[in-house]
């Protein structure tokens, strides 16, 4: 629950973005990669490996990506001052102007980019296969500190596979057997390592997986294994197979060659020291009717029975929900009952509405062409479907602005549309993401989340974003249930199965905030509603803090705008966060905030070795400062009482040594927990009205006051604590 304000923010955040995307953007500490690759090996980055694999743990470890297609030329080095690295990720070896790239790439490593390169260099050839010469190629890798030798090396010449690393190497898949032919390499640079080396039958060693001062290579087959089959094959044997895991740690990999342990990293996890959740409800199946017994024998359709078992039971679990406006619209196949239905959900406390588009398209590209209804129906008889509902031509106007337009006939005078649901494949276009820039509306939808037993790699993972120009397609942080019923064809319990992937996100590596996302046509199936209950039954129980999936959305922009500037030792001032609320140190057990020095800091909580720190969104450039901790088995000692986490957010924060006061706001009961300095009973009150006492509270041995708190919906508040031995004294802003 954002002010106001922030949401209204929008164009600029968007001009943030288009800056922090395009490549005059500086900041002091450099937090961008820019990211190779050829346009003519895959037409859209959201099927090409970088984004596919190596986003998701760059982005965990504080980078944004900028991708950038060779086919339409070399950046100039000058503009990409604000990247710390390159990297590659070549699918052959072929380019129009090798030596132009190679004299280009060394420049770039000369300069001090690290360079990382992953499978071909993508310099061996041109595009009529004539080959580059190996003394060519051996000025970019000699320069990054990898001498290739002309020699080609068979399976069948390798004695045996030597790990030099085994905290990197047979991470999630075992190389217990040989992979592919490569080319005999070795590190030649001073500092530099291999991770991985083949010795070979006649005593020669080749270095597989090389890091060095200036960046790494890692040869093809032997970082990540991939089957054969396609991941976009929808085929019920192959999506029960493995498709993808990791040989090596990327998270490990990277971090080493970017040396990013020191580095604050923006967080889109983590809320007031606690995992972010969030919901949202896709519009499909909304006037299905429903099959359990009883729901049935009273005609209820498919989004009657989420609001009576589901939405009207959980008041203090915010969710956004999407219609399909063709299902209210009396026009195409909407009826009155439908809008009875949707206006009685529309006005819970703790929805939020979102549009999910007017007739589901199920690819818009196939729109970036005029296209008459005629054909669309033609398609469909031959089993291709081009929209779920085909009652009049395709207008963009319509399943953009129409749709948001149309939902504003069933709100309440309190609350609008921020947020558009992708339909169909979720792949949208340039042209669709500017018209919801023009809207001022959000995104979300897309991507694909699964880590469980069917998908036991983070290589199943995708990163949080797709980027197409200027603009972002933020992805859904999980997978809904058509993932787990094979297309809500059999197994309609699956989604129960998300657990895996909430654990396997969380340790040892937050990845993923807690995404419940599911269709309205869950609430066909006695099956499909019992694992929606037991899920929300588990989110009840976990340390969450409940949001609006458009509140992610905008967290999620906020990663990619903030910047940090250094501006002493170990002290960086925080700026264009927008509402981005968290900052992470990783394998920063024996480090603290040192509040002294900085400035509108909430709090910190050591989480699985990384200190994640709360910013207060009532200041805008925060200033976070660290310093040694000596205490790793409580929480660190300071002179002032600070936050550890909550189950809502804090903000407008502002203490003395023992008396403290802080807006509140967000869902439903829960806990927060604050370290006191000084041990004692301590008054809980609100003020924001009336003064109301709330309790009396008394602080743990080590220091933690825990503080429960009652709401059934929607929780707004000024609270003030006070220790109860002292008399309140006057307030100092902490920050």
């Amino acid at each position: 629950m954002f002010s106001g304000k922030k949401q209204k923010s929008f164009l600029i955040l968007n001009l943030f973005l288009f800056i922090t995307l395009s490549f005059n953007a500086s900041s002091n500490v450099k937090r961008h990669i820019l990211a190779l690759y050829s346009g003519s090996e895959s037409d859209d980055i959201a099927f090409h490996p970088l984004h596919l694999y190596a986003e998701l743990p760059l982005n965990h470890l504080g980078f944004v990506l900028k991708y950038w297609d060779v086919d339409k030329g070399l950046p100039h080095l000058n503009d990409i001052n604000d990247c710390r690295a390159i990297i590659t990720w070549f699918l052959n070896g072929k380019l129009k102007n090798p030596l132009d790239y190679i004299k280009w790439a060394t420049n770039a490593i000369e300069k001090g980019f690290k360079f990382i390169i992953l499978g071909n260099i993508g310099a061996e050839e041109n595009l009529e296969k004539k080959p580059t010469s190996l003394v060519s190629l051996n000025i970019l890798l000699k320069t990054l500190g990898v001498e290739r030798k002309e020699i080609w090396i068979n399976p069948h010449q390798i004695q045996k596979i030597t790990n030099n690393n085994p905290e990197i190497i047979n991470f999630e898949r075992k190389l217990d057997m040989i992979q592919k032919g490569f080319n005999f390499q070795n590190n030649i640079s001073t500092g530099g390592h291999s991770i991985l080396s083949a010795e070979l039958k006649d005593g020669l060693v080749s270095d597989l997986i090389i890091v060095t001062p200036k960046g790494g290579i890692a040869t093809e087959g032997y970082f990540l294994y991939l089957a054969e089959e396609s991941p976009l094959t929808q085929q019920k044997d192959i999506d029960s197979k493995i498709i993808s895991q990791w040989y090596i740690n990327p998270f490990a990999f990277f971090r080493e060659i970017l040396k990013s342990d020191d580095l604050p990293k923006a967080d889109t996890t983590t809320l007031c020291g606690n995992r972010i959740f969030y919901n949202h409800i896709n519009g499909l199946g909304w006037r299905n009717k429903s099959e359990i017994v009883h729901h049935h024998k009273n005609g209820l359709s498919a989004i009657e029975v989420i609001y009576e078992d589901i939405l009207s039971k959980h008041p203090e679990l915010p969710a956004t929900i999407g219609p399909i406006i063709a299902d209210l619209d009396l026009s195409w196949v909407g009826t009155k009952k439908n809008q009875e239905i949707a206006k009685k959900i529309f006005a819970l406390p703790h929805i939020e509405v979102a549009s999910h588009s007017y007739s589901f398209p199920e690819n818009t590209n196939y729109y970036l062409k005029q296209r008459s209804l005629e054909e669309e129906k033609k398609d469909l008889d031959r089993g291709i479907m081009r929209r779920l509902y085909l009652n009049q031509p395709y207008e963009h106007e319509k399943e953009f602005k129409g749709s948001i337009d149309y939902l504003k006939n069933f709100l309440p005078s309190s609350k609008n549309v921020k947020l558009f649901l992708w339909p169909g494949n979720c792949l949208p276009n340039m042209e669709d993401l500017k018209r919801l820039d023009e809207l001022q509306i959000l995104n979300l939808n897309g991507g694909r989340n699964r880590y469980d037993a069917e998908y036991p790699s983070y290589s199943s993972l995708s990163p949080m974003t797709r980027q197409i120009g200027p603009y972002l397609q933020v992805y859904a942080s999980g997978s809904n249930e058509n993932s787990y019923t094979f297309g809500w064809r059999e197994r309609f319990f699956g989604l129960k199965f998300l657990t895996s992937t909430l654990l396997n996100t969380d340790r040892p590596i937050r990845l993923k905030p807690i995404n419940l996302y599911y269709s309205a046509f869950s609430g066909q199936k006695k099956s499909s509603m019992a694992a929606i209950e037991e899920l929300l039954d588990y989110i009840k129980y976990a340390n969450v803090n409940p949001i609006f999936a458009s509140d992610y959305v905008q967290i999620v922009q906020g990663f990619y705008t903030t910047q940090f500037n250094l501006i002493d030792t170990l002290t960086w001032e925080i700026k264009n966060r927008h509402t981005l609320q968290t900052i992470r140190f990783d394998n920063a057990s024996l480090s603290k905030v040192d509040f002294k020095k900085s400035k509108g800091i909430l709090g910190a909580k050591h989480i699985y070795g990384s200190l994640y720190i709360s910013l207060d969104p009532k200041v805008e450039t925060p200033i976070v400062s660290l310093e040694n901790n000596d205490q790793i088995d409580a929480p660190p000692p300071a002179e002032s009482p600070y936050l550890l986490d909550a189950h809502w957010q804090i903000s407008d924060f502002s203490t003395n040594r023992n008396a403290f006061e802080f807006n509140l706001n967000g869902f439903g009961s829960g806990e927060m927990k604050w370290y006191c300095p000084e041990k004692g009973t301590y008054n809980v009150t609100f003020i924001q009205n009336t003064e109301r006492k709330i309790g009396e509270f008394q602080l743990s041995q080590d220091h933690i006051l825990t503080i429960p708190l009652h709401f059934l919906s929607i929780a707004q508040e000024k609270v003030k604590i006070v220790k109860v031995e002292n008399q309140p004294l006057k307030q100092e802003d902490s920050s």
